[in-house]
């Protein structure tokens, strides 16, 4: 499979997630280059497959800059994609999107690097629509040429806070890059309101004034059925969360956060007689 966006893409292959890299294609100066990307999904096919990519607006046509702008590189999300399949006799098939494919707006509602991303489990009955093409020269794509990012550590939370202001903050005990995945079974139409922090202020209350104008909340609406979240197509720096939505009774391990960064070898350390 090779693929590669307008915005930030994941997919799944017969509804399992097709790849551990996250962000793809990547940053970069979308007017030159747009990567793409290469996968083996040889052992997730069946007899008949579904293929379904998502796609989000990412540095492609997110909002950037300290102006709370969109649209720095283009203003819609597009996809290329092809899959190229080899028979045993060396025969090749070559299944390519165009307008065959179908599209739809899934349960992922917003989602903005620095505001957050909102998901909703009730939503499954969208409505189905061909796809539309695009125009864009192909002479920009190039093979992927960085390591991609991956969730290259998860951490549990380390405690649970009560603030004098009456928020219930988890203390990952560490500040860190990434997003929180917590599974959790509620009412349908259960809202969960997921908002982080590098540091707390000293009377304890959860500090996001640094923050500036980025939000850094995620919402979580629940299916009814137990729902597994975790946000796709935007990323925090923190240390804290506040939990709304949940009261008071939430564990801190209920909650694990997935650091995500440039999933780089390690080539070496550090050490020194001064701690």
């Amino acid at each position: 499979l090779y693929a590669s966006a307008l915005g930030i893409y994941e997919f799944t292959v017969n509804g399992e997630t097709g790849s551990d890299m996250h962000f793809a294609p990547g940053w970069t100066s979308y007017q030159k280059t747009i990567q793409y990307q290469t996968y083996d999904i040889t052992e997730q096919l069946k007899e008949e497959n579904t293929i379904a990519f998502t796609v989000g607006n990412g540095w492609y046509k997110g909002i950037l800059g300290f102006f709370n702008q969109g649209d720095h590189y283009g203003t819609r999300t597009a996809l290329i994609a092809e899959i190229v399949l080899t028979y045993e006799d060396g025969t090749e098939e070559r299944v390519v999107t165009d307008e065959t494919w179908l599209s739809t707006t899934g349960k992922v509602r917003y989602s903005e690097i620095y505001h957050g991303e909102i998901i909703d489990a009730t939503l499954t009955d969208n409505e189905v629509r061909p796809a539309a093409l695009y125009e864009q020269s192909k002479e920009v794509l190039i093979a992927q040429q960085d390591e991609p990012v991956r969730i290259t550590e998860r951490i549990p939370g380390q405690k649970k806070l009560i603030t004098p202001e009456g928020d219930v903050v988890i203390d990952f005990g560490q500040n860190l890059t990434g997003v929180v995945e917590f599974k959790i079974k509620k009412e349908r139409g259960t809202k969960i309101v997921i908002r982080h922090a590098e540091t707390l202020d000293k009377e304890g209350n959860f500090y996001t004034v640094n923050l500036r104008t980025a939000r850094c909340t995620d919402t979580f609406i629940c299916s009814g059925e137990e729902d597994l979240f975790r946000p796709a197509f935007t990323y925090h720096g923190f240390r804290y969360i506040a939990v709304d939505g949940l009261g008071q009774e939430i564990e801190a391990s209920d909650f694990t956060a997935c650091v995500m960064h440039t999933d780089l070898k390690k080539t070496g350390d550090f050490t020194c007689s001064n701690e």
